[in-house]
């Protein structure tokens, strides 16, 4: 009788104060470096990074290149994090080669050669047809203050239902996220989220990439453009955050990114537009507020777009429900709003070939609740202190 065993996914232990030599990766005796943990690990396993509670020093000076499906994770979370520099700065400090990889809780840096990233998760080199998918990099930093930086944040090349969530990618000299995939792999479904992008040249780049989600992202002080698109298709970009730029564009649509939907996005501060559609067309945009110091909206190329939503919403105003097609808040915007339901009586011109916004908010998106929907009945319609009302 033959007895097939389980495999069982094993948990690995490094710190700086460890030892590759005569230390047996378990907690009490763990290894000294990340590279030489994963040389030991296999499929499914988890490193775990312990670091020395000291946020001034290194904990790891290594390049680190994964290529087994495994998990590198902090070790706790006791106010300091792992961190990572890189030992040689023309490498990623951690580059990932394989799908299904999570990296959790790791501070990154030092990849501050040209062109290069903190993390850089991308097929193998020399193998064009391959693809990799399923990485998550949640709550790291890769770049966050003067001090502690890379040329490039972090980059997904080639790569398919990945996720970038509750991290911090800031100060870096360039980009601070960058997805870019191939023609042929452009349905990337990525979810991009809760992340703060502060201080890069260029907050997030997606090239070539559709039917992702990008979502509750804090974009601050990009030197040029706070989210730019080239290429990309079918996205969605819900209740993003878009302050401070010290030149050029909060949204930059360019080069046929069609198909997109724009919520309750907020650019302000900008010293030019809030919002460029180059050459991109039928996008549908609602809900959001645009300012500019030059004009909230740019577009040229011909290019068409929605400006208002394919459908009335129920929505909160003044204490009041309203149910109504809105358009979006222009910070040029001058119009009344005699019946007190948020929405301007006249509409927003848009320029070039655009239609009008004929449903401009004549308020700020802080004074509306969308989404609003009825869970009972009202006599009067208000809101009050009703709790059967609900805004999403």
């Amino acid at each position: 009788v033959l007895c097939a065993g389980v495999l069982t996914a094993a948990d690995h232990y490094v710190s700086p104060g460890g030892d590759d030599s005569t230390g047996a990766g378990t907690v009490g005796s763990p290894w000294r470096h990340i590279g030489y943990a994963e040389s030991q690990a296999t499929t499914g396993d988890t490193i775990w990074v312990m670091d020395d509670d000291d946020a001034g020093t290194d904990d790891y000076v290594e390049n680190i290149f994964i290529d087994i499906p495994i998990t590198i994770a902090a070790y706790d979370d006791d106010g300091t994090r792992p961190m990572i520099r890189a030992l040689f700065a023309s490498d990623p400090a951690i580059r990932v080669h394989e799908g299904n990889v999570t990296l959790r809780g790791l501070d990154v840096y030092g990849a501050t050669g040209s062109d290069e990233y903190g993390i850089r998760v991308d097929k193998r080199d020399g193998i064009s047809a391959v693809v990799i998918s399923d990485v998550v990099v949640d709550n790291c930093r890769s770049g966050w203050d003067a001090s502690h930086t890379n040329y490039h944040g972090i980059s997904f090349n080639f790569v398919l239902n990945g996720e970038i969530r509750d991290s911090v990618f800031s100060n870096n000299s360039q980009l601070g996220i960058h997805v870019n995939n191939s023609s042929s792999h452009s349905d990337a479904d990525h979810v991009i989220t809760g992340n703060t992008v502060a201080g890069n040249r260029t907050g997030i780049r997606l090239e070539r990439v559709n039917g992702s989600t990008i979502e509750h992202n804090t974009v601050d002080a990009p030197v040029r453009d706070g989210i730019y698109l080239s290429r990309a298709q079918g996205n969605a970009f819900h209740s993003n955050q878009i302050t401070n730029s010290a030149e050029h564009h909060g949204i930059v649509l360019d080069n046929e990114s069609d198909g997109n939907t724009f919520t309750e996005n907020t650019v302000t501060g900008h010293f030019e537009y809030g919002i460029d559609a180059y050459d991109s067309v039928n996008n549908l945009l609602y809900c959001n507020s645009f300012g500019g110091a030059l004009g909230p909206v740019d577009s040229s190329g011909g290019a068409v777009n929605t400006w208002v939503s394919p459908s009335p919403e129920t929505y909160i105003y003044q204490g009041a429900l309203h149910t109504a097609v809105l358009g979006n808040r222009y910070g040029d915007y001058a119009g009344a709003d005699a019946n007190g339901d948020g929405i301007g009586d006249t509409p927003h011109t848009l320029p070039g070939a655009e239609p009008q916004d004929t449903a401009p908010l004549a308020d700020g998106l802080g004074s509306f609740g969308f989404g609003a929907v009825y869970a009972g009945s009202f006599e009067d319609g208000t809101f009050g202190d009703w709790d059967e009302v609900v805004s999403g």
